[in-house]
């Protein structure tokens, strides 16, 4: 009962936002996840995706659940990110979760490219090593932290649902999920990228549930260096309009500029169309994130126009 109550309030939330065709599509896409729940239950360990075998935790109701009943996670991200990679680049993936975006990744840069996974929640980071030994291409490393804007110990929210953990501020109470806190190490990208010595980087990719601002305030020398493609998930509502501002204009001046938008409320399994992909740039972003309700939460993957040192 509880569920469907959250179905009926998110699907009036999502008319509003998006229109009423794409409802339909929603309604249809959480009622066939209820029923597929109920019936079918997720007993899968093992599945095969994008051309590459993973396993996935059958009690996660998060990317586990979403993949053992479709296959796919955010469709169009996975198309369009897909084209942008090429044989022999190096990727740093930031919140790598189960490692469903590191292994697409490591099939397209290949043998000559390289892979580098950081997830900062233990449990999951184990799933994600253990996911790194059936992938074709051994191009991958692993990394057990979270990155933010200082060297640091900080509360980590390790969500039932894996793709919704995140760091937490200590005033931060409520979660919005089940799960627990626990005490996680922080590192800059900066400093992890000096470390390790690292002269290229074709892409950084970031999904940590609105710690995209510290994230990136810690990368500003790689960022102006290396001058590396940037796939990020905005969460305005977690950053705030003014933090959000900050986070956007930042990249402007770094010379940076959008080559695809997604509004992540439509990126799923049966509700996506090609047509929900917009080429618009930055500016437009920055103009209307305050007031536009599709930017509560959205993909851009960012090219910087300058040239590389």
């Amino acid at each position: 009962m509880k569920y469907t109550k959250g179905i009926k309030h998110a699907l009036v939330d999502h008319r509003k936002t998006y229109g009423i065709s794409k409802t339909i599509r929603a309604s249809y896409l959480y009622h066939t996840i209820l029923i597929k729940r109920f019936f079918l239950g997720n007993k899968e360990n093992k599945i095969t995706v994008n051309g590459y075998e993973m396993n996935v935790n059958p009690s996660d109701k998060g990317i586990s659940e979403e993949l053992s009943m479709f296959n796919i996670h955010e469709p169009l991200n996975t198309k369009f990110l897909s084209e942008q990679l090429e044989e022999g680049m190096i990727c740093l993936d930031v919140g790598a979760n189960l490692g469903y975006f590191a292994f697409l990744e490591s099939l397209k840069v290949g043998k000559t490219g390289k892979v580098i996974g950081v997830e900062p929640a233990p449990s999951t980071f184990e799933l994600f090593k253990k996911n790194i030994k059936l992938q074709k291409y051994q191009n991958i490393s692993s990394y057990n932290f979270a990155f933010t804007n200082k060297e640091s110990i900080v509360d980590f929210f390790v969500s039932n649902s894996s793709n919704w953990s995140r760091i937490i501020e200590e005033k931060d109470n409520d979660h919005g999920d089940k799960g627990n806190i626990i005490k996680i190490k922080c590192r800059t990208i900066d400093n992890f990228i000096d470390e390790i010595k690292l002269n290229k980087l074709n892409l950084i990719r970031v999904d940590l549930e609105g710690y995209e601002y510290e994230i990136f305030e810690g990368a500003q020398k790689t960022l102006s260096k290396l001058k590396p493609m940037l796939q990020i998930e905005v969460h305005r509502d977690f950053m705030g309009i003014e933090k959000s501002l900050k986070f956007l204009k930042n990249l402007k001046d770094l010379g940076y500029d959008i080559v695809y938008y997604i509004p992540r409320g439509v990126d799923m399994p049966i509700v996506a169309s090609i047509n929900d992909v917009k080429h618009v740039k930055l500016d437009h972003v920055i103009e209307n994130i305050q007031n536009d309700p599709q930017m509560e939460y959205f993909t851009i993957l960012l090219k910087n126009n300058t040239n590389v040192l």
